[in-house]
């Protein structure tokens, strides 16, 4: 079957982390549970009226264990035509496409410091968007 009608308008074309670390705390004991703290950022910048860039700025923090800093960005196309206020859309959809993987590479990078793996909590992003501003 072919999808060639299914595709979205709105795709991701690149994603890269900018940062991506690991840092434990002075006296720092592995264990499987701590208290984390969650501190995420989104930017958006438009470059041009299809083609847009979302930048994620999370630090997650384990109580007295470790600090995780990322900056991720993605990159991301619209079709020609398409009549959206395209930052919004950028803003929203953008950040959903991409929070997938910032969950799953902090859960990376703390499997491979072995430690247990953190896995960031699902978030309604609708309501975050609408609480950042």
């Amino acid at each position: 079957m072919k999808i060639d009608n299914s595709i979205a308008a709105f795709q991701m074309t690149n994603y890269l982390f900018e940062e991506l670390s690991f840092k434990k705390d002075v006296g720092f004991i592995p264990s499987h549970k701590y208290k984390l703290n969650l501190d995420l950022n989104v930017d958006t910048q438009l470059l041009d009226e299809t083609n847009g860039m979302v930048i994620l700025e999370c630090t997650v923090t384990g109580e007295n264990a470790f600090t995780i800093c990322a900056k991720m960005k993605g990159v991301f196309s619209l079709k020609k035509g398409e009549n959206i206020n395209f930052k919004k859309f950028l803003q929203l959809n953008g950040t959903t496409v991409m929070f997938p993987f910032l969950r799953s590479a902090i859960s990376d990078l703390t499997r491979v410091c072995n430690i247990a793996p953190v896995v960031l909590p699902l978030i309604n992003i609708t309501n975050f968007i609408k609480e950042e501003k």
